[in-house]
């Protein structure tokens, strides 16, 4: 209501810029006068034309309106060209939407556009050639064109910040001279099949914070030059058929996320050093057999499929260095059938000795964290005193009460999943803890395990699977204080789910609890 009153006030208020005459308006939006500025040519004030999903668009004399800043036709299906009237827009024009103008074929080569600063011309599938352009744009998208080369010219574009030729399956190879290209922040070569790999020389984009490579196959090695990219926040070389990476990698001292999923290589070198480093994809890379050493600020990582990988000493120096109940961390293994399940439970015996010593050093830590491992196995940590071989668990008050409130609880479940097929939904293990007063009114609270996040994780999944972890944000201490309601018994059931209902084909076959008091 009070939007749509607003919205009526700013019509009003640019309708008051020529009641009579609007041409000289520098906005249009009713149909009638639209219909009126275009036949009458009058377009000297418009600073913004928004014609998209005109299904049967031909595009007018635009030197008729000097003053346009944005000219938007995104999915008018029958533009099939652009004329040299554009021309005339070259000293005012910022912005040109061509999006999914899927008859566009072609660009005249004739253009100058001095002022342009962002270029969409993605989807456009018909279009095939790129031509040498005078265009200083900052922001180039290409994206799920026909193009096959790019021109030489491109060598110009010196405030050129992000180029998207994302899915170009026809491009065949990117000019050696895109590496002058001191400002480019934002590359993205993914999709681009026939590429013959990526460049060598990506050392001179020394602005670059994002490279993104998935499925260019041919790259084999990952280019000896990356490393230098001293800025590069995100790398994403997912299923280039990659089967050795640089000695170097680990100079990527502002790296954030590096995605080297569904690749062929067996080893990795030392990573340790990439302090910024936040998420780590190594899904799918069947021949990898160990892990390097980690940073210990990594807090995700996605490991799962990695059908040849076993538990290494590494593994467990990074578990120590990260302090996993602390600052928390989301550790995917699932599908990784090659992990000794006695090792790793054996492994995470020590994990969860570590944090009793950690608590006995710092106390209860406070904080809001979430923390989960899954990997493939049957059986809970023996360290878990209270176990089920159910789906819930009960615990009555003597067993549950250490100190004089209850912390951050510690669960592990065992899930049978029988034919799960990833819908790209996610996965959490669910849990529901029921307090029973002694007057027999039941408080609950909720938590979760997040196995995988939302459009990732493993395709299929057909076995026994543990999952163990906390969720802070179920902290007793801050909701509930057990003396005060003289609780007299706790429930904790849990289930599986995904971002939008429970799954049948996961069932919790095993249960155990661990209050984190326990550990003293």
């Amino acid at each position: 209501m009070v939007h749509d009153l607003l919205q009526e006030m700013g019509w009003e208020i640019v309708r008051q810029e020529s009641t009579r005459d609007p041409g000289k308006r520098n906005r249009l939006w009713y149909h009638e006068d639209i219909y009126r500025v275009l036949e009458e040519n009058e377009l000297h004030k418009l600073k913004h034309i928004d014609l998209s999903f005109s299904k049967y668009l031909r595009i007018q004399d635009l030197s008729l309106a000097p003053n346009l800043e944005n000219l938007i036709l995104e999915s008018c299906t029958s533009l099939c060209e652009i004329t040299s009237s554009v021309d005339g827009l070259n000293y005012k024009l910022l912005i040109l939407n061509l999006r999914h103008c899927k008859s566009l074929d072609s660009l005249p080569t004739d253009i100058r556009l001095e002022s342009v600063e962002k270029v969409i011309f993605s989807g456009c599938s018909n279009l095939k050639k790129f031509p040498q352009i005078s265009w200083n744009m900052k922001e180039l998208y290409l994206d799920e064109t026909a193009i096959e080369k790019l021109p030489s010219s491109i060598e110009n574009l010196s405030r050129l910040v992000i180029l998207n030729l994302k899915d170009c399956s026809m491009l065949e190879r990117v000019p050696s001279n895109i590496c002058k290209l001191r400002s480019l922040e934002h590359l993205n070569l993914s999709g681009c099949s026939k590429l013959g790999g990526l460049l060598d020389n990506l050392r001179n984009l020394t602005a670059s914070r994002v490279l993104k490579a998935v499925r260019v196959a041919a790259t084999r090695e990952a280019p000896i030059s990356i490393p230098y990219l001293r800025r590069l926040e995100k790398l994403d070389l997912t299923n280039c058929f990659i089967k050795e990476l640089p000695d170097n990698l680990g100079q990527l001292s502002s790296l954030q996320s590096l995605l080297l999923g569904r690749n062929f290589f067996e080893s990795i070198p030392s990573i340790a050093a990439l302090y910024k480093l936040s998420y780590l994809d190594l899904s799918y890379c069947e021949r990898l057999q160990v892990l390097p050493e980690l940073p210990r600020n990594l807090r995700n990582i996605d490991a799962y499929n990695c059908t040849a990988l076993g538990v290494s000493s590494s593994f467990s120096i990074f578990f120590e260095n990260l302090n996993f109940f602390y600052h928390g961390a989301r550790i995917n293994l699932s599908n990784c059938l090659n992990l000794d399940q006695d090792a790793i439970s054996e492994f995470f015996n020590g994990i969860l000795q570590l944090e009793k010593r950690t608590l006995k050093m710092y106390g209860i830590m406070r904080n809001n964290n979430t923390g989960c491992v899954c990997f493939p196995g049957s059986e809970i940590p023996e360290l878990f005193v209270f176990q089920r071989k159910e789906s819930f668990i009960t615990l009555e008050k003597q067993e549950i009460l250490g100190d004089n409130s209850l912390s951050s609880l510690l669960v592990c479940v065992v899930v049978e999943f029988r034919n799960y097929h990833n819908e790209g939904q996610g996965l959490v293990v669910v849990f529901e803890c029921l307090l029973t007063r002694e007057d027999g009114t039941i408080d609950m609270f909720r938590g979760t395990l997040r196995g995988w996040n939302y459009g990732n994780g493993p395709d299929n999944v057909d076995s026994e699977h543990v999952f163990l972890g906390y969720d802070s944000y179920s902290n007793f201490s801050d909701l509930y204080n057990i003396n005060h309601h003289k609780y007299r018994k706790m429930t904790i059931r849990f289930y599986v789910e995904n971002l939008t209902k429970r799954l049948g084909c996961c069932n919790v076959k095993k249960c155990g609890v661990l209050c984190r008091n326990d550990l003293f």
